[in-house]
């Protein structure tokens, strides 16, 4: 079942905040981006709960966690359902020393009581730039 543009526009709410909340340190509110007992599956530090492991990850950075969260271009809806949807959002993080990371996620989302809530999310940065393939 394709979701409503309603549906749409609030899951891309959801991973707007996410950066916004992480950025100002406003940790209480991870409930508003998480369902309780979320996962953040961040491969340099493993399979974090929501909220309170991704709260203790992030002060426990301090000035190594980057300065700004940006969400890149348009998520994309991959499969969708009633109540849940996968997503994947591509993002920047910015380092005070002027460094980037580029991330790809894959968010599972649900629809709670509350609205459209993030219930796995994983982070995968870009290392290298992709190629094309030696036989194309």
């Amino acid at each position: 079942m394709a979701l409503t543009l309603e549906d749409q526009s609030e899951i891309f709410r959801v991973l707007s905040l996410y950066g916004h909340l992480i950025d100002e340190r406003e940790l209480d509110r991870l409930g508003e981006v998480y369902i309780e007992g979320g996962e953040y599956d961040a491969s340099s530090y493993g399979l974090i709960s929501v909220p309170e492991g991704l709260a203790r990850m992030v002060l426990q950075l301090g000035d190594n966690q980057p300065i700004a969260h940006l969400m890149g271009i348009a998520p994309v809806i991959v499969e969708s359902g009633t109540d849940t949807a996968l997503v994947h959002s591509k993002g920047l993080g910015l380092r005070a020393d002027g460094t980037v990371t580029a991330l790809t996620f894959h968010d599972r989302f649900d629809r709670t009581a509350l609205g459209w809530r993030i219930r796995h999310r994983a982070a995968y940065p870009r290392k290298v730039a992709i190629t094309p393939s030696q036989d194309q």
